[in-house]
């Protein structure tokens, strides 16, 4: 079946934010009085704020409600981000590429306010025809309703896309969703999910193959 939609995930693939959204979990943590160390434990690749605080909220309690715990990470994350944010090596040239060809989304993690001020700083509002953020469903990945909701906002079939991850619950998760997975190297410390059908280390280096990957299919 041809292809009709690229799915992309954001953090790792379009951008790495990761290391803001370390400190801004440091600077939160430290803000309510709770030592970073004693929850660097709590797995957070692949994951949104409210299921990591979550995790530390059953551990060490927030002198605050849950949710303004996370209302405060998230604003130190935008303060933190600033007003330029670096696309990763080949993001630009493979989105132009793509929206004139297919349809194409960008699914996240992360929540609308994260979400609006990358894609602000980094010159990408306006360029994906749909977009599925952390407000939009109830389960996060590996379980597939992220994946499934932008191939439904698109109009297309599960089958008639393909992904682009960097983490192996992504990866989890497209494939859960029936689609197919292009891995990228940029996030994840460098490695890439063995999973995906394809793995390169970039969207620049590894251009030519995305595409004829795509194209073939």
């Amino acid at each position: 079946m041809a292809i009709k939609a690229i799915l992309f995930d954001m953090d790792g693939v379009v951008v790495d934010t990761e290391p803001v959204h370390e400190e801004s979990r440091r600077l939160t943590y430290l803000k309510y009085g709770i030592s970073y160390d004693s929850v660097r434990d709590i797995p957070v690749i692949g994951r949104n704020t409210d299921a990591i605080f979550a995790d530390v909220n059953d551990r060490f309690p927030f002198p605050v409600e849950l949710k303004t715990a996370i209302k405060a990470k998230r604003d130190i994350f935008v303060e933190l981000l600033g007003k330029h944010v670096d696309l990763l090596p080949g993001v630009a040239g493979a989105i132009e590429y793509f929206r004139n060809r297919y349809r194409i989304a960008l699914v996240t993690a992360s929540a609308r306010q994260n979400v609006d001020a990358v894609l602000a700083g980094s010159g990408l509002t306006g360029k994906f025809h749909a977009l599925v953020v952390a407000e939009d469903v109830t389960k996060w990945k590996p379980d597939p309703e992220g994946f499934l909701l932008a191939a439904s906002r698109l109009s297309v079939k599960a089958e008639e896309c393909v992904v682009i991850e960097d983490s192996p619950v992504g990866v989890a998760a497209a494939k859960a969703a029936g689609m197919r997975v292009i891995g990228v190297r940029t996030g994840q410390g460098g490695t890439a999910p063995k999973e995906a059908d394809l793995m390169v280390d970039n969207l620049y280096t590894g251009y030519n193959e995305v595409i004829k990957f795509i194209e073939e299919k």
